[in-house]
């Protein structure tokens, strides 16, 4: 079964046995495509600081594991130099954390920024956190940026507002993949996905084979 299972650390404490030691017992039990998330912010250190401090942190991280570089969207993120070198796997898909709060003009610059002039595709991951938190018209910038893949957890899918709106996006051709970790096992009853919520996770786990072959280089 293709699933993902995001662990989050920060590049400036390097010690994350215990990331690595849930990475283990998870890949262990045959959860692919797990990914060790650290989040880069402008204010923080240069591109160049940043990958060196994370190849640090992450120098002993089980081999099945993908680093994996989030970038928070701010002003003029998209300008700085090396942004390119963020990449994921060093494929064209760059993990972006857009803002808390609301998606701004500014916002919608560094997006056309990333897609038009640098041509990377941006992977947004828990979409589902912006489904609540932006209006309307904010909501509908953020999901219809072109040669964006959006990520929800398959837990939020047991909200019907955000089922409705990865089944929309599915249905407009975007690209939906689907997080699942051990705990939304069919084993735990009180965490089980309805029906609705079943089928849609099923067939995006089948179309997730391709992407994750894509983005990790597998075979």
């Amino acid at each position: 079964m293709y699933a993902d299972f995001s662990l989050l650390y920060n590049v400036d404490n390097p010690n994350i046995k215990g990331a690595n030691a849930l990475a283990k017992s998870l890949a262990d039990d045959g959860v692919k495509n797990i990914f060790a998330i650290s989040e880069y912010s402008t204010g923080q250190y240069t591109v160049g600081e940043f990958l060196l401090r994370n190849r640090i942190a992450v120098a002993d991280i089980d081999h099945r594991v993908t680093v994996c570089p989030i970038v928070a969207i701010e002003t003029g993120v998209s300008t700085i130099p090396s942004f390119c070198e963020l990449v994921l796997n060093g494929s064209r898909y760059v993990c972006v954390r857009p803002p808390y709060g609301s998606f701004s003009n500014e916002t919608m610059v560094e997006f056309k920024n990333i897609i038009q002039k640098l041509k990377l595709a941006p992977i947004i991951f828990n979409t589902e956190r912006y489904i609540a938190m932006y209006d309307d018209k904010d909501l509908n910038r953020l999901l219809t940026l072109p040669l964006t893949v959006y990520h929800f957890s398959a837990n939020s899918l047991n909200n019907s507002e955000h089922l409705r709106i990865a089944n929309e996006l599915t249905l407009a051709n975007k690209r939906v993949i689907i997080g699942r970790s051990r705990a939304f096992d069919e084993k735990e009853k009180r965490l089980s996905p309805g029906k609705s919520a079943k089928r849609l996770i099923d067939y995006l786990e089948v179309v997730n084979v391709k992407f994750y072959r894509e983005i990790l280089g597998l075979v």
